[in-house]
């Protein structure tokens, strides 16, 4: 398990001063507070929600699939059928459309998460009132079995385990994957009476060859 208090980095590694030959993976550097500890980049396994409840749902939803697949080094695994679900928080919108994908990639939590919200913006959505409606959010719900914990993103997803409208289409595309911090896995978590909120398998985002 990897845990981040707060800030992680990156930053390609220096040439050997003996063969002048500059290492090929990445470095990530972590601080923690007390120090810089460092860990060789390997490829990860991540876990996204996506939603919409703004106009054509079912284009927005493809349209941020075929973006997660343009990202360099990301590469998109599978995805789940899509859910329609009741809005949390905010009555008097409309319900979303919602899916989980898994993707492998060497980019650092951060990193993905810089990447993703540039995405979320590309599709227009701009930053509101928080439960408000959207044309596309994407979460990171799990990284592997990293914990990070930052001012800008918490991994595990820190409201997942309740939710529904993540943990039904999750529980689709990777029933036996671990929560890090409870042990359990997402099969699990999906049948437990915390996962609140009403939600409808509807069918397959078609997605560009």
């Amino acid at each position: 398990m990897l845990r981040v208090d707060s800030v992680l980095l990156r930053r390609r590694p220096r040439k050997s001063r003996k063969t002048g030959i500059r290492p090929s993976p990445v470095v990530y550097f972590l601080w923690m507070g007390k120090g810089i500890a460092t860990c060789r980049a390997r490829r990860m396994r991540v876990y996204l929600g996506l939603g919409s409840n703004v106009g054509d749902r079912e284009r927005h939803l493809a349209t941020a699939l075929d973006a997660l697949r343009g990202l360099a080094g990301v590469r998109l695994c599978r995805v789940s059928p899509c859910y329609e679900t009741e809005p949390l928080g905010e009555v008097g919108q409309a319900a979303f459309l919602n899916l989980a994908a898994e993707i492998e990639t060497e980019m650092a939590p951060l990193e993905l998460l810089r990447a993703v919200k540039g995405i979320e913006r590309r599709l227009g959505r701009r930053e509101t009132r928080r439960w408000g409606p959207r044309e596309v959010d994407i979460d990171l719900i799990l990284c592997g079995d990293a914990v990070v914990e930052t001012d800008v993103l918490t991994v595990p997803h820190k409201a997942f385990r309740k939710r529904a409208f993540v943990l039904a289409p999750l529980a689709d595309i990777a029933p036996d994957a671990v929560d890090p911090v409870t042990g359990r896995t997402v099969a699990e978590l999906a049948r437990s009476p915390d996962a609140e909120g009403r939600v409808e398998k509807r069918g397959v985002i078609a997605l560009t060859p």
